[in-house]
């Protein structure tokens, strides 16, 4: 049975010894090719290639299907022979006419023409050397060659004209533009309303800079709006506003001083108004009043009198909201922190500062019945104590079952698991299988004890030859170990992984962590032959490839080594 290669096959430009071509009887038994693909007929002794439609002999030697014979420019061919095998091709000749010689040349006619030239003597009698001058140049007449002077045109020379400088008659001649002073002058004027000026609006350059035009515009002022035209007193009663729009006056109305009047005083009627009010003397101009006139509180602070004034405060007048803040101790601020005989402490002070010095305090609150759960919530407090009266684990509230004359403390305010509880044991017993209780550790076989200020450390020996002990189980080459719950798993790490090229596909890829040292083989999914692929292979990954899909699924096999 044929080995199936699906990919192709490089020899590395080695020989291929002892090699033999497919044999078939026709075209027809070959079946149908690819390009390029080759097989020996044995009714015809042929070998014979297929060119992507059909099959064709691959002839011996060199193989001519037609020739052809064409003229070009220039040039004739005529043909011996169309023919296979070895042709003769026959002659090319060039279609010139004339006869070709050593001084001849292929004109642009397609004729052999010889040149027309001057010999070395025609060259001196045509030239003239020997009677040119310095500075002629040599120049056609029409004729001939003929030495003349050279012409230099017909300007003489330049002269500058306004606002430039230079100019010359021979050679390089250069021309400068004049500095040009300006010289500004200015105008005044007062047009008045109506009136009008011109004024410059724009100004036009050229690309050297200089104005070639500007545009003058006359401007004419407005007739109005040029000054005061009215003035409007506000406020009638204290501004008045008079004269014309060119001279305003304005002056100020007063009048006496009056309740709820909205005229200006002057000084002399505000005095007048100050000392006609009832008030017995003035010592200044200050208005303190001197005399001895009774004063009479009422409210809740009551008293009279005309030099001092005995006060009385009602009772019940004064509230939390009239103390001073600084004679006030709150909780925030708290009465450990005021000791002192000039402050008053708020109920919620008092209560705070009694409640931190009672925290950490056993606070006994009688009798407890372990066969229910202890007692919670917000009335229970931190240091509240209980003794057992009646056994039990609090109804599967604690782990360890209380006996009666056992104490529980709460260590938290509102406490509601066991962690929150301290139990103190009255007498605990001797430890035994079925109890808990006072018991001693001790070291056998395998197992170290150590105590220190009454705890014991319990450690397990390592193993040896000749001691029980601990071990620890280790992976090594090939092997992998896990461990769940001190359960050591032992298992061989894979060594196989297989992928598949799919009916249809090119390719096909397979993940492991074997490294590159793998064996992979490829194989028909279908009939278990044994196929060849174009392997890639990584660390990682092995690739198989073939040229063409192929009609079954290609288990890939990948096999790590070492």
């Amino acid at each position: 049975m044929a080995i199936n290669y699906l990919a192709s096959l490089d020899l590395n430009q080695n020989e291929l010894i002892h090699a033999r071509i497919e044999n078939q009887a026709n075209d027809t038994a070959a079946g149908t090719g690819v390009e390029g693909q080759i097989y020996f007929n044995t009714s015809t002794n042929k070998l014979k290639v297929y060119n992507g439609s059909a099959w064709e002999s691959v002839t011996t030697g060199t193989k001519v299907d037609s020739l052809s014979a064409a003229n070009g420019t220039f040039v004739s061919f005529t043909a011996a022979s169309t023919a296979t095998g070895a042709v003769d091709l026959g002659t090319f000749d060039l279609s010139a006419s004339g006869s070709p010689g050593s001084g001849n040349f292929l004109r642009g006619d397609n004729s052999w023409a010889t040149p027309d030239y001057y010999t070395n003597s025609d060259v001196d009698s045509h030239l003239n050397t020997g009677t040119a001058t310095a500075a002629q140049i040599l120049s056609w007449t029409g004729t001939d060659y003929d030495w003349i002077a050279q012409t230099t045109g017909d300007i003489t020379g330049v002269t500058a004209g306004t606002y430039l400088g230079g100019g010359g008659t021979s050679g390089t001649v250069t021309l400068n533009h004049d500095a040009t002073s300006r010289t500004d002058t200015t105008s005044t004027g007062s047009p008045s309303a109506g009136g009008t000026f011109t004024a410059v609006d724009s100004v036009s350059t050229n690309a050297t800079g200089h104005i070639t035009a500007i545009n003058v515009k006359t401007v004419t002022l407005p007739t109005d709006g040029l000054g005061v035209e009215t003035v409007t007193s506000g406020n009638t009663n204290t501004i008045t506003i008079g004269g014309t729009a060119a001279d305003p006056t304005v002056s100020a109305n007063t009048a006496a001083v009056a309740n709820n009047s909205a005229n200006l005083a002057t000084g002399d009627q505000i005095y007048d108004f100050t000392t006609g009010l009832n008030v017995s003397t003035f010592t200044n101009d200050s208005g303190y009043i001197t005399g001895n006139e009774t004063i009479t509180l009422s409210g809740d602070v009551t008293g009279s009198g005309t030099t001092s004034i005995t006060t009385t405060i009602a009772a019940g007048a004064v509230d939390f909201a009239m103390l001073a803040g600084a004679a006030v101790v709150t909780s925030s601020e708290g009465i450990g922190s005021n000791n002192n005989n000039t402050t008053v402490p708020t109920s919620a002070a008092v209560k705070a500062y009694t409640d931190s010095v009672n925290t950490g305090q056993l606070v006994y609150q009688g009798a407890y019945d372990a066969s229910a759960a202890p007692p919670t919530g917000s009335s229970v407090k931190k240091g509240f104590t209980y003794t057992v009266t009646v056994a039990g684990d609090g109804s599967g509230f604690f782990t360890t079952e209380l006996e009666i004359g056992d104490l529980i403390i709460a260590e938290q305010d509102n406490p509601t698991t066991e962690a929150h509880w301290t139990e103190v044991n009255k007498n605990v017993d001797v430890a035994t299988a079925s109890a808990i209780g006072i018991g001693n550790v001790a070291a056998g076989g395998g197992i170290d004890v150590s105590y220190s200020n009454g705890t014991a450390t319990v450690a397990a020996e390592d193993s040896s030859a000749t001691n029980k002990g601990a071990v620890i189980v280790a992976g090594g080459t090939g092997i992998t170990v896990s461990y769940n719950s001190g359960t050591a798993t032992v298992t061989a790490d894979s060594r196989s992984a297989t992928g598949t090229i799919t009916a249809g596909n090119t390719s096909g890829s397979v993940t492991h962590s074997f490294g590159l040292n793998t064996m992979v083989q490829t194989i028909d999914a279908s009939s278990g032959d044994t196929v060849f692929c174009d392997v890639t292979r990584t660390s990682t990954s092995v690739t198989a490839s073939i040229n063409s899909a192929h009609a079954n699924n290609i288990t890939i096999l990948v096999q790590k080594i070492g």
